[in-house]
């Protein structure tokens, strides 16, 4: 998937694929998930963290359910609650 997702968060514009995603995740290590998690690289992060990677947006200017609905566009596979490392 390679197709560019145009969306807003927080008033910021963002324009990113998949594959930046991915990219700007690969040496962040995941945060402890407390709810509502993305699965990237084979790695599940809380979803307000992946987000905040990728976009450079603040996670406290957003709400998770605006991460879920961004990180879905791209594919990410979802969860509510994550078995523990």
């Amino acid at each position: 998937m390679n197709d560019v997702v145009h969306f807003v968060l927080a008033g910021v514009s963002c324009s990113l694929t998949r594959q930046d995603v991915e990219r700007r995740l690969i040496h962040t290590d995941p945060a402890p998930i407390t709810s509502h998690a993305v699965s990237i690289n084979g790695l599940w992060y809380p979803v307000g963290q992946a987000l905040e990677v990728a976009t450079g947006v603040d996670r406290r200017k957003f709400r998770s359910r605006e991460a879920r609905r961004h990180l879905t566009q791209f594919g990410f596979e979802l969860q509510s609650s994550v078995p523990r490392r």
